[in-house]
């Protein structure tokens, strides 16, 4: 039985989580600056990553 309650609220959130995205029509970005940023995840290369967008 838990393990059935396991699956139906991972595939709950997962349904949740398709449906914020298609509603407000945002990317899902990585940590460390997105897709075609050659950015290391430190503090620095974050900040350096922030400053060129």
């Amino acid at each position: 039985m838990v393990f059935i309650l396991s699956i139906l609220l991972l595939f709950s959130i997962l349904i949740i989580m398709g449906l914020g995205s298609l509603f407000l029509n945002k990317e899902l970005k990585g940590s460390c600056g997105g897709v075609g940023q050659n950015c290391d995840c430190g503090v620095a290369q974050k900040k350096i990553c922030s400053i060129k967008k």
